[in-house]
């Protein structure tokens, strides 16, 4: 859901704050998954590849041929030497196979992960890395952790106010998504379906059956059976503030790190970041296009002066300028939400501009790629 930083209007004093956890020991909630293109709620496991999967390759040996002990050779089992001739094959029936790189890797393809709160913060921080890595045959998982109930309604309405019905804005909100997906050529969605649970201080938080009201360990097991299916290659999510302070941003992160702890899996891991400079920038321009937005109260500022980090203190910098269309189109997607969106008031070009480049933070690393880096698959291909 986009607020805080990213929507028009006063800024919640929160914003910046790191939340407490609440203790919670109820869950309730449906085990459902959504198919991404046909809409259709299912208990199992959904999947949508977007391209065939490469062929196995070729074996390093012909089927019978015995691998030489010395070296990369293979030799003919059912050769003979004549009579008198040397008690080896000559070389004409010598065959040497190299050991090339695609051969050795297994037919699993490269696979990048990233685990979200609500419908539309896939395209706000990550729509870029998608469209990207899955236009170079990189397969894409996208876990979205609530329905999104708490956004805005039909017509506007907002939360709490008449005629906002949750189910129906997470109906409508599942429905973007699909959208969403298809933009950024997402392979697989996963959905949590908990609860939205709004902003921090909103009754909704305490809502049985909300995402913040969910314990980590229950949420980071149904997380850790995923990663289990898809073994991601590379996990993205938030950092332990959810970026900017929402509650249901600060569980994303929570339960994606409990799932990494209960699984054997060791990929590269990224939080989501922002660069102050780039910060900066956005907030002209959320002037620009609010004219009357009043000032913020210091408090405020200083909290939102806490968001991103110093552009020297970002290492991992991808640029997705190339895809920038596709993350602006993602976005528009959401429509319902799009009041929120200041984003989608530049068009397409000065999007590209501000929002081309994605910034990370490596948090976990086993391949020794080093740093500063250009591409979250740096040391794995």
């Amino acid at each position: 859901m986009l607020t805080g930083p990213f929507c028009l209007g006063p800024q919640p004093a929160h914003i910046g704050q790191v939340v407490p956890t609440l203790d919670a020991d109820a869950w309730a909630g449906p085990d459902a998954r959504w198919h991404p293109r046909s809409g259709t709620p299912t208990s199992g496991k959904v999947k949508r590849p977007c391209r065939e999967q490469p062929a196995r390759p070729a074996p390093l040996h012909r089927p019978g041929d015995r691998p030489h002990t010395g070296g990369n050779k293979v030799i003919r089992p059912d050769w003979t030497p004549a009579p008198g001739i040397a008690e080896h094959p000559p070389r004409t029936r010598t065959k040497t196979y190299f050991r090339r790189r695609t051969v050795v890797m297994t037919d699993r393809p490269l696979t990048l992960m990233a685990v979200h709160a609500h419908p539309d913060d896939e395209a706000t921080g990550t729509g870029g890395i998608l469209a990207r890595y899955a236009a170079e045959g990189i397969r894409t998982v996208l876990v979205t952790c609530t329905d999104g109930g708490c956004g805005d309604g039909p017509g506007g309405v907002k939360p709490g106010d008449p005629g906002h019905d949750p189910a129906t804005v997470a109906s409508m909100r599942r429905q973007e998504l699909e959208a969403s997906c298809e933009v950024l050529k997402i392979s697989d969605l996963e959905m949590l379906d908990y609860a939205d649970s709004g902003m921090i201080g909103w009754p909704s938080n305490d809502a049985p059956g909300s995402f913040w009201q969910t314990p980590v360990e229950e949420g980071a097991a149904r997380l850790a059976e995923l990663m289990r299916h898809y073994r991601p290659d590379v996990v993205v999510t938030y950092d332990e503030n959810g970026f900017y302070g929402h509650p249901d941003h600060i569980q994303a992160h929570r339960i994606t790190m409990a799932a990494l702890e209960m699984t054997d899996l060791t990929p590269k891991v990224y939080w989501t970041t922002m660069p102050h400079s780039m910060m900066r920038r956005f907030g002209e321009i959320m002037r620009e296009f609010h004219e009357d937005m009043p000032e913020p109260d210091p408090a405020e500022a200083a909290a939102m002066a806490e968001i991103g980090l110093p552009d020297d203190e970002i290492a991992t910098w991808v640029d997705t300028t190339a895809f920038s269309g596709q993350k602006f189109d993602a976005l528009a997607a959401h429509a319902s939400q799009g009041e929120n969106i200041v984003f989608l008031k530049m068009g397409k070009e000065r999007f590209g501009e501000l929002m081309g480049m994605e910034t990370f933070v490596r948090v976990q690393d086993s391949t020794g790629a080093a740093l500063p880096e250009n591409d979250l698959f740096a040391g794995l291909r």
